[in-house]
């Protein structure tokens, strides 16, 4: 109880102060776009060594109704084929990407204000997009490190992705950061280039102090600082200039 009412107290007593430097932005940092060497799957792993182990637990099974149907055509379960030498695997497409047509139901974005760019919910980044069938050309396990350590570390600002990204990249990256329990969002400001986001960590004023005056943390010791109360007279001639502007 006396800790709590010590919580209370200090709160009351500073003031927590966010910094501004005109050299730097504390909001944000950028991530560039990384090539990988070769096309990947949506795990990381090279398509070509992933797509062989996958094949054992794509292989039709007794209940489907195609192996049944084959079985009532005499097939015996191995390869078809006058000299038996027919594929047993099904043949594994590439890409996919999901209905276009007529009876495809898109969700609506839910648009923010202009200055602030228009948002993305993370079910719009993903939906339409059949991501275990397409081929990636980034650097997969670099982002998913990357959103790890970002998690862990607990920062205070968000991680805004290059425009260079394309669609099914930025799904990707919404895919990890939910499975990560990170949230994120898609922003753009003219409707043709969009950005994947990261969205900083939320801390509450006294988790706020803590990091500041105990832990000492860098981050937050550089976005923020911690200064007593002013004296009423001195607040008071603040609130009266900002209200004549």
């Amino acid at each position: 109880m006396a800790a709590l009412s010590l919580g209370h107290l200090v709160l009351e007593i500073l003031i927590i102060v966010r910094q501004t430097n005109p050299n730097r932005c504390w909001d944000s940092c950028n991530v560039e776009r990384l090539e990988s060497i070769e096309a990947l799957d949506f795990h990381g792993n090279p398509l070509g060594k992933s797509s062989k182990s996958r094949t054992s637990k794509d292989k039709l099974k007794e209940d489907n109704i195609g192996f049944r149907m084959l079985m009532k055509l005499g097939w015996g379960g191995g390869p078809l084929g006058k000299h038996k030498d027919g594929i047993v695997d099904p043949i594994e497409v590439q890409a996919k990407r999901g209905r276009k047509g007529l009876g495809l139901v898109q969700l609506k974005p839910t648009l923010a204000s202009p200055e602030n760019g228009s948002s993305y919910s993370n079910k719009f980044l993903t939906d339409g997009f059949d991501l275990q069938s397409e081929a990636f050309h980034i650097d997969i396990n670099f982002y998913r490190d990357l959103m790890v350590n970002f998690k862990s570390r607990q920062l205070g600002y968000d991680l805004v992705f290059s425009i260079d990204f394309t669609e099914i990249e930025r799904a990707l990256l919404c895919k990890i950061a939910s499975d990560l329990n990170l949230q994120c969002k898609t922003v753009t400001y003219d409707y043709e280039h969009y950005q994947f986001v990261l969205l900083k960590h939320r801390v509450s004023p006294h988790d706020l102090l803590v990091k500041i005056l105990v832990e000492r943390h860098p981050i937050y010791s550089a976005l923020y600082t911690v200064e007593p109360p002013e004296e009423e007279l001195t607040r008071h001639k603040k609130v009266l200039e900002l209200c004549s502007r």
